[in-house]
């Protein structure tokens, strides 16, 4: 039951991480081909706003029964969480555009699906976690 929860879990994880991603492209595309700015400096704005919608989501329907620690707590963690994310995904957007010459948009999709199962893992346990070790995925089974 509780490795069916956590299937359930990521695959809602997934659905919110896919809208995030549209979020994420479409402010990509207009803030560096509408708005001229370089597609680092977009990447990053188009970052931190598909993390709130992306929190947002997660809140109110990925992990809604886990109320109980403060939104506040959960809110930042999740910022700071995916904002390391992007520390790690900005230079391979760096590598895979200026390095490789792939277009910014496909780059960073490329950089984005990378992090993606990681996300989930530390948002899973770490934020919206209930207490119990990190390598306990199932509960006990009685003796037959």
């Amino acid at each position: 039951m509780v490795g069916n929860l956590v299937r359930l879990r990521l695959v809602r994880f997934g659905l919110v991480g896919a809208s995030g991603l549209g979020v994420n492209m479409l402010l990509l595309g207009v803030l560096t081909s509408g708005a001229g700015l370089f597609y680092l400096a977009s990447a990053l704005l188009a970052t931190e706003a598909s993390i709130v919608w992306n929190f947002v989501l997660s809140e109110r329907w990925v992990f809604r029964g886990r109320r109980d620690r403060g939104r506040l707590r959960r809110f930042v963690s999740f910022v700071a969480v995916n904002s390391l994310a992007f520390a790690l995904s900005g230079p391979l957007l760096w590598i895979l555009v200026s390095g490789l010459g792939l277009h910014y948009l496909v780059g960073n999709l490329l950089s984005i699906g990378v992090l993606m199962i990681l996300q989930f893992l530390v948002a899973d346990r770490l934020i919206w976690g209930e207490s119990r070790p990190l390598g306990r995925l199932r509960t006990a089974r009685a003796p037959a």
